[in-house]
């Protein structure tokens, strides 16, 4: 326990952080030991999950509000009907429900406090901080699960876009091979972060520290989150193929661009994530960053989720106000009455319209002969 306590004020000592010296906080410790930490209570309990948590909320029910839309129109249309790529979307809403609750229950044991006040919980009761560790562990297994099915879901999605377009389709072939290979690796690094393996991430201060070899938390998330930023960046190539693939008017685009190029804000919630790891990493006193973190993270879930969904909502909003358009003639990339996306402009239809005009005038001309 000596041992322990020593490392732990050394730790703590270690930090940059402000404090009022006139006025220390002094803790005693279940075997009745005192110490003092050099910071006030009051800063000590200082508090930021309220933010962190409203973040968090606020996402998820957009996103899962959006998304349903998608899977009630998809779910209550003849043809083609609830599709692989529909199933996959539930699948990663489920794990986003799961994601959430892991996420606001660990902020809850105090993962997202001053790393003072992480540091001492330690000291007075370890099982505390081992919670937080094992949450974290599997929260972020859950984090990579949920972005893997969510950009599956949105791969499948494009390629019932492409129709004929071979290009595009090759994309997608392709996509399905680099999220799949970008996937094992997160997983593998976070499953084997510590030899022996262990759910625990442990802290200097805990006992278990001299039991494990464990890697640099701040490298493990940090290739995480650049494998992460580097599947959003393969995945959200795809829409611009698919925009440049279709012959219309500039105008038409910059219509399309605005349904499927919100990927651009989940690529700049991903590298915030990073920067936000930068911070984790790099300065001395690491307080404040995990639940950004968290909500960053949460944001990219469902940030994917409603780009993949947006398409629909005009479809949705058609049948509750029960106002549809037929925009057949407008819109090469349109949702039809069943809530499919299609392609009304290809270049191969055009030939066909094109030879079929020609057909229809020589057999005019030949008429007019006779």
């Amino acid at each position: 326990m000596g041992k322990c306590i020593d490392n732990c004020v050394d730790f703590a000592n270690g930090l940059q952080l402000p404090y009022n010296a006139s006025a220390p906080g002094n803790y005693t410790l279940p075997d009745g030991t005192q110490l003092n930490f050099g910071v006030t209570p009051q800063y000590l309990n200082q508090s930021r999950d309220g933010s962190s948590k409203a973040a968090l909320i606020v996402i998820f029910v957009i996103a899962m509000i959006v998304s349903s839309m998608r899977i009630f129109v998809r779910a209550t249309s003849k043809a083609p009907g609830f599709g692989w790529d529909d199933g996959i979307l539930v699948l990663t809403m489920a794990l986003y429900v799961t994601y959430i609750g892991l996420a606001i229950s660990t902020i809850d044991l105090g993962e997202g406090r001053h790393i003072f006040w992480i540091v001492l919980q330690g000291m007075i009761d370890q099982t505390v901080v081992s919670k937080q560790e094992i949450m974290d562990f599997v929260l972020h297994l859950v984090y990579n699960t949920a972005l893997f099915c969510c950009r599956l879901s949105a791969l499948a999605f494009f390629q019932r876009l492409s129709g004929g377009q071979k290009s595009v389709r090759l994309m997608v072939y392709v996509g399905y091979g680099v999220i799949t290979a970008m996937y094992l690796p997160q997983m593998f690094i976070l499953i084997f972060h510590c030899h022996p393996v262990t759910a625990l991430w442990p802290y200097d201060f805990q006992i278990e520290s001299s039991q494990y070899t464990c890697m640099s938390w701040g490298l493990v998330y940090l290739i995480n989150g650049c494998l992460s930023l580097a599947s959003d960046l393969m995945l959200f190539a795809i829409p611009a193929r698919l925009i440049s693939a279709i012959h219309t008017d500039k105008a038409t685009k910059a219509k399309l661009a605005l349904i499927l190029y919100p990927g651009v804000l989940v690529i700049a919630v991903s590298a915030g994530r990073l920067g936000i790891l930068g911070r984790g990493i790099y300065y001395a006193d690491q307080s404040w960053f995990y639940g950004p973190m968290l909500g960053l993270e949460g944001g990219e879930i469902g940030g994917t989720m409603m780009c993949i969904s947006v398409p629909s909502l005009k479809v949705f909003g058609d049948r509750f106000f029960s106002s549809r358009k037929d925009t057949s003639t407008t819109s090469p990339l349109q949702g039809n009455k069943h809530g499919d996306m299609t392609f009304t402009e290809t270049e191969h239809t055009k030939m066909d319209t094109k030879h079929s005009a020609t057909d229809e005038k020589q057999h005019s001309e030949a008429t007019s002969t006779a």
